[in-house]
């Protein structure tokens, strides 16, 4: 089952972004889990609006969500591969990093994404959001801001 093909496409957008956060973490993280929910083609009946359109087209993943049907496809992943293994990608980050997670729950474990990060980033700042789910900039988009724009400020100055 491929959502490439977007046969499942309508139950993993409801899924990724339902309203109830506590959805999510019930039918998206454990073995078998995800695929149980696209299996049976489920869908939530809230969803965080208007986002779900704007995110999910029905055109597909395109631009900023492209990575997301990039992912389920593994598409690409024997080039890394290969490009690290002949040193042709260099593997760390120069410039300032911002990580924002949300509060502890099933999609969020506060401090995951950075510890990931650190061997990576040399300049590395971790900020934890008063929101629970996978959405922290349209939950609590000022906070999310705030941190982006301290970032900024140290980064310039």
């Amino acid at each position: 089952m491929g959502l490439t093909s977007g046969e499942k496409r309508e139950s993993f957008a409801s899924l990724v972004l339902a309203a109830d956060t506590d959805i999510m973490d019930d039918n998206f993280y454990g073995p078998g889990r995800l695929q149980a929910w696209l299996s049976s083609d489920q869908k939530t009946s809230k969803h965080i609006t208007p986002l779900r359109e704007a995110i999910f087209p029905r055109a597909g993943s395109r631009g900023p969500t492209n990575w997301y049907r990039v992912l389920l496809g593994n598409i690409g992943m024997e080039e890394v591969i290969e490009a690290l293994k002949a040193g042709k990608l260099r593997v760390g980050l120069a410039l300032p990093v911002l990580t924002i997670e949300s509060q502890p729950g099933g999609m969020s474990l506060p401090g995951a994404m950075a510890k990931a990060l650190e061997p990576y980033a040399r300049d590395l700042t971790n900020v934890v959001v008063s929101s629970r789910g996978h959405w922290p900039h349209v939950i609590v988009p000022g906070e999310v801001n705030a941190a982006i724009e301290k970032l900024l400020q140290v980064s310039s100055g």
